[in-house]
């Protein structure tokens, strides 16, 4: 409002925002239970302070998973801030490392054939 912004055309915009992101949610369900995030990304204008705090909304912290620690990774990539949390960033790791899991281990394999050796001498 000190920006010159009125109040009616603020609160237009963020309950149209609101609506808009209840209507995105889906559930997915992880292993720490069921969470919910938007089916489609996300847009906010957020305002930085004067001493360079981002006040993240709840919605959008609860989509990011961001637990009570308040603990986020940033990585700066082509001039773009990525905020994700730690708990987001494991998920990812397992999904990649996924089919890693499902493959034969090398070191049974190796092992079962020394063991047939052994028992062929």
């Amino acid at each position: 409002m000190e920006e010159g912004i009125q109040e009616r055309t603020a609160s237009r915009q963020y309950n149209d925002w609101r609506r808009d992101y209840e209507y995105q949610k889906v559930q997915h369900t992880t292993g720490n239970g069921v969470h919910e995030a938007p089916a489609a990304p996300l847009h906010l204008h957020l305002q930085i302070g004067a001493d360079g705090r981002i006040l993240i909304p709840a919605e959008m912290r609860r989509a990011m998973r961001i637990d009570e620690s308040g603990r986020l990774n940033a990585e700066l990539v082509d001039g773009e801030l990525r905020l994700f949390s730690p708990a987001v960033a494991l998920e990812k790791l397992q999904t990649l490392f996924a089919p890693l899991r499902e493959a034969p281990s090398l070191v049974d394999e190796l092992l079962a054939e020394r063991r047939a050796e052994a028992a062929r001498e």
